[in-house]
Formats: structure tokens, C-alpha cells, sequence
């Protein structure tokens, strides 16, 4: 036994560690694991839902599921003639437009305090003041600052 590593018990004998019961090393194991579980859950969560919601979420991580009535801001935001678009582009061309201007606008949602509730084809649907709450004078403010953002991004996709 290194003494300098178990130190004294201020007596002349080292303090010997009692061997931990395996009942130990398991639970550590369950633990490390949940730990790992949650960093993945908290990485998916925060790619589609402000920073400031996630941590809203975890700092209140013993709010029940269940039904709030809420006054929300709720934005829609399409493509003007995408059926035209499809059918006048490749698919592999179709895709990357799609995967652009889908990025571009939920980054701007989220920039303005936005919840993407979901997609929908070209549609996106976007929640001000759920499940953060905020007042509907600035749910209002930051829903037209995300459609004037999405109007900037969205000139320079073309």
C-alpha cells in the first residue's frame, strides 16, 4: 500500500480502503451511462430548439408532462411556387436547395427565440412563447423579426 497516496489517519498505520462491493461499480455504470444518454439527448434537443429553452427544460427537470394553457405566437413560412420548383429541378439539385433554405430559416427562428414546432414539405412551423414563456408584445416582435430575417436568407439562397 503507498502510504503518501492513502495518507494516515493521524495514527502510525496507513488507512487500508475497504474493497467496494461490486453493487458499487454497477451503479457507477448506470450512472455513467445516463450521463451519456442525457449529453445526447440535450445535443439532438438543442439543434431544433433555442439554448434558452434547453436550459429552461433542465433547470425545471421536475416539471410534469401533461397540458398548459398558453398564449403562443405561431409562424408559417413556405416557398412561393415550390411545386414549379420541383418539377423544374433535379432531384440531387431539389435536395441541396432544400437542405439549404431549410438550415438557413430554422437558424433565424431560432435566433429570434423561435421553436420549430415542425416541417412540413417546404412549410415550417414556428412557436414564439412556448415552451418559453415570453410576453405576446415581444412573442409578436421576435415571430416578425424571424419572417424579416427569413426574407434576407432566403434572397440570398437565389
Amino acid at each position: 500500500i503507498n502510504a503518501e497516496y492513502m495518507g494516515f489517519d493521524g495514527l502510525d498505520e496507513p488507512v487500508v480502503p475497504q474493497r467496494l462491493p461490486s453493487t458499487y461499480f454497477s451503479e457507477i455504470a448506470k450512472l455513467q451511462s445516463s450521463y451519456k444518454s442525457m449529453q445526447k439527448t440535450v445535443k439532438v434537443f438543442s439543434r431544433f430548439t433555442p439554448f434558452e429553452t434547453v436550459q429552461y427544460v433542465l433547470a425545471h427537470s421536475s416539471a410534469q408532462m401533461g397540458m398548459k394553457e398558453l398564449l403562443v405566437t405561431c409562424l408559417f413560412a413556405d416557398i412561393v411556387g415550390f411545386t414549379t420548383i420541383c418539377e423544374a429541378l433535379p432531384p440531387g439539385d431539389l435536395l441541396l436547395l432544400m437542405a439549404d433554405y431549410l438550415d438557413a430559416i430554422s437558424k433565424v427562428v431560432l435566433h429570434n427565440g423561435g421553436t420549430i414546432d415542425k416541417y412540413i414539405g417546404d412549410c415550417v412551423m414556428a412557436l414564439f412563447g412556448a415552451p418559453s414563456v415570453q410576453s405576446e408584445a415581444d412573442q409578436c416582435a421576435n415571430a416578425c423579426r424571424a419572417a424579416l430575417g427569413m426574407l434576407v436568407k432566403v434572397e440570398g439562397l437565389a
